[in-house]
């Protein structure tokens, strides 16, 4: 089964403990999983999302720690480590067939938990373009029809749902809040229902 989610609830409410015991625990019950959690508004605190490969790099270091063979997904990233032109296009070739053909090889799947997601939309304009190339990372995982590969997005935002359809877009008030959604796409909110 592959199916990617959005999980919304209030502050409190436990969300964020059930990911990280999900995270640790379920390797545990499914030697075959690999488990990403990341705190996204503690990311963004430590600067890590300035980094229009952080997505890549986060799985990558995920599956070694796991213990899965990295050939494909190392040199691609070793390959993309390039930084863009200081005023050039953020490009973020995510490398997603590599992550699934290494996958594959070791007969692994990737749960990849990503929580306080709405933080990533939050962020000053320079920022935009790599905000955008993360986000983008995010859509292309959610999107993944590998059979390898499950997304859950996680928030405390009322917003978080429309952030990811990018139906924010139109309210004026929540694009202030979260303006990264004004340059965003939809990240297919069909393939992550809430």
């Amino acid at each position: 089964l592959n199916v990617s989610c959005v999980f919304v609830g209030q502050k409190g409410g436990g969300k964020s403990t059930c990911l990280e015991a999900g995270a640790l625990l379920l390797p545990l019950v499914h030697p075959n999983l690999v488990t990403v959690y990341c705190d996204m508004s503690k990311a963004a605190e430590k600067g890590q999302l300035k980094d229009p490969l952080f997505i890549k790099r986060l799985l990558v270091s995920a599956l070694v720690r796991s213990g899965v063979d990295t050939p494909q997904c190392t040199e691609a990233l070793l390959q993309s480590d390039q930084p863009p032109a200081r005023n050039g296009p953020v490009t973020t070739i995510i490398g997603l067939e590599e992550v699934v053909a290494d996958l594959k090889a070791s007969d692994k799947r990737l749960l990849v938990m990503l929580d306080e997601f709405e933080h990533v939309f939050q962020a000053v304009e320079e920022e935009f373009k790599t905000r955008y190339a993360i986000v983008d990372a995010v859509a292309q995982l959610a999107d993944s029809r590998s059979g390898c590969i499950v997304t859950e997005l996680c928030g405390s935002s009322t917003h978080l749902y429309s952030l990811i359809t990018a139906q924010a877009k139109e309210l004026e008030r929540v694009a202030r809040m979260y303006p990264v959604v004004k340059i965003s796409n939809s990240m297919n909110g069909s393939k992550l229902p809430s």
